[in-house]
């Protein structure tokens, strides 16, 4: 989740509807939390942006948030050891969000993910493919070991959502990865990339795009490969 409105809003409404499907679950207004850490929410707040919208929401007054700290079996353990001190030993413990939704207007929570599209990248060393939805994967590119772009993809699947890296740290030097990408055919990518000049970042997968989006994007796969994509044309 970026500064970006739209993104935030997103976020919100994913949230939102997380706390109505926990709330229903457990039955209860009141309840613990459980951060998600795979599925459609990810796709727009990870565990942490979760907790960023969940402290969002108590201070606009949507729903009442407490935190407590509760022990793990690891905190437990050093209790028992003793010898530790107590604002080292509540570093340590698990965080536990109790959630009051009893007034939450839920009317913001209208994401529907059969609206949007989730893709990821698949890369096997050779070939780079597409998953779409709960599709086969399909192949839109085959590198050359000793290419550019090989070198480029080999770094980028290696490195965790979020984390960018930047062209020196390949080649030792500063190169323009956008426009190496886009002179290999692979415009069709920066949908499911953040791309600048001198850094790429994996977006969180899958990447929930629009129908919209999904076609400008089969539309711009290189040709000898458009055709393994002809069904969703």
């Amino acid at each position: 989740m970026n500064g970006d409105n739209s993104n935030i809003k997103n976020a919100i409404s994913a949230v939102l509807a997380e706390l109505k499907r926990q709330s229903e679950l457990n039955d209860s207004m009141i309840f613990e939390y459980e951060p998600k850490h795979a599925g459609h929410l990810v796709a727009y707040a990870n565990a942490n942006d979760q907790k960023k919208v969940l402290r969002l929401l108590d201070r606009q007054g949507k729903i009442k948030l407490a935190h407590k700290l509760v022990h793990n079996d690891v905190t437990r353990q050093f209790e028992a050891m003793g010898g530790l001190p107590d604002d080292l030993l509540d570093s340590m413990k698990t965080e536990q969000l109790i959630v009051d939704v009893s007034t939450t207007d839920f009317s913001e929570a209208n994401i529907n993910h059969g609206t949007g599209v989730p893709v990821s990248i698949l890369f096997d060393g050779e070939a780079i493919y597409l998953k779409i939805a709960d599709g086969n994967k399909r192949q839109i590119g085959k590198l050359s070991y000793d290419s550019a772009m090989h070198k480029i993809f080999e770094k980028l699947m290696s490195q965790q959502p979020g984390v960018p890296f930047e062209s020196a740290s390949i080649f030792n030097k500063r190169i323009n990865l956008k426009q190496i990408l886009i002179k290999n055919r692979y415009r069709c990518l920066f949908t499911l990339l953040n791309v600048t000049t001198y850094t790429i970042t994996r977006k969180l997968e899958p990447v929930i795009i629009s129908r919209a989006e999904l076609k400008v994007m089969i539309s711009q796969i290189n040709a000898n490969y458009r055709k393994n994509f002809k069904d969703l044309e």
